[in-house]
């Protein structure tokens, strides 16, 4: 009987050793995961998007619409193109003497598009947007984004480009695997132009908004 005994002792202590090494084995022989500038699991992907913003332009609260184009870097850097253009109409003067007729003030402006992307694997996470390029802005009679059956009459009293610079911080929320929520605030730097009474400040401004992104992320 000790024999038997004996035996069965030492079979379970050989058994839970090798239990052990083995384990020992599993975790010292676990790959370790590694960060790199490229993955090659899914490290390109890219977006298109519509985004609506609010501001305020030469003292009037004007809507902004747009979108962005642009290539994603190991799920961590958007890089592309952005542009907006101001379909609201601000007023800039009512029947203008010399010109014969009220003057409105459009504006658009778009650029290189860099988006740092943190956390995206998270439900809701963070960007921080960046649009550096440039922009054009004009006086003129008619406002052309509502007046397309009207593009024969519509003359430019004044207009200049200017360059743009527009930091901000978003967050994002991922609703399905290729769709995006994103909502956040930007401002916009405008230095260069040179409309008569207007200056680079009331071109530029705090923005708030919304936008939809569909892609490969």
């Amino acid at each position: 009987m000790k024999t038997v005994i004996t035996t069965v002792v030492a079979m379970v202590a050989w058994t839970f050793c090798q239990a052990q090494e083995s384990e020992v084995i599993y975790t010292d022989n676990r790959p370790r995961e590694m960060q790199t500038i490229m993955k090659s699991d899914g490290g390109f992907g890219g977006h298109l998007s519509l985004n609506v913003k609010g501001t305020e332009v030469f003292n009037e609260a004007s809507l902004l619409v747009g979108g962005e184009l642009v290539f994603t870097l190991n799920h961590a850097l958007n890089i592309g193109v952005a542009g907006y253009g101001m379909p609201t109409r601000v007023k800039y003067a009512d029947f203008d003497p010399t010109f014969g007729d009220d003057l409105y003030l459009e504006m658009g402006y778009g650029g290189l598009f860099v988006e740092p992307v943190f956390f995206d694997q998270s439900v809701v996470h963070f960007t921080i947007p960046v649009l550096i390029g440039g922009g054009w802005s004009g006086l003129s009679n008619l406002n052309a984004f509502d007046n397309r059956d009207y593009e024969d009459q519509l003359f430019l009293f004044d207009e200049t480009v200017f360059f743009v610079f527009e930091p901000g911080i978003n967050m994002e929320v991922n609703l399905v695997r290729n769709v995006k929520l994103t909502m956040g605030g930007s401002y916009r730097y405008v230095n260069g132009s040179d409309l008569r009474n207007v200056s680079d400040d009331d071109l530029g401004g705090l923005s708030f908004g919304a936008g939809i992104r569909v892609g490969w992320f």
